[in-house]
């Protein structure tokens, strides 16, 4: 606080005898310099016990320690087990559809795959070769048995 106010009267006095911008700055930094080292040295010199009897500040506690959560490995995907008897290609999405209703099959994923494999579909139903494995991924084992 003293050395901000003699900062502040010693620019404004050099302000008024209108001296250059960089001869105020001098003087600034002279009165700063003087300030400080006024308080330091007051400071060192205070007697052993009036620094003692300054309440000393608590140690912050360490911070406490989260316990890492544990990680859970992923389980290992499950093999799609594709039946041998699965017939090959090509499929019919009408004959898919055929034989998932005669089955009695109201899996909802199933039905929507039919339902987008149809914009790939020729007139006459049949997919591209393309589609095999995904046809067999997904309806393999309805198709099996």
């Amino acid at each position: 606080m003293i050395e901000a106010v003699a900062i502040v009267l010693v620019a404004a006095f050099a302000g008024l005898a209108h001296l250059d911008w960089w001869e105020i700055a001098l003087c600034v930094l002279a009165v700063a310099f003087v300030v400080e080292s006024r308080l330091a040295h007051a400071t060192a010199t205070k007697p052993e016990r009036e620094r003692v009897a300054q309440p000393a500040a608590e140690p912050e506690p360490p911070p406490a320690l989260e316990a890492e959560p544990e990680l859970v490995p992923e389980p290992e995907p499950v093999p799609v087990a594709v039946s041998t008897l699965v017939p090959d290609g090509p499929w019919n999405v009408w004959e898919l559809e055929r034989t998932l209703r005669e089955r009695g099959d109201t899996d909802e994923e199933r039905a929507f795959l039919l339902h987008y494999l149809r914009d790939y579909a020729v007139p006459d139903g049949v997919l591209p070769a393309e589609f095999d494995d995904l046809v067999r991924e997904s309806f393999g084992m309805l198709l099996a048995s």
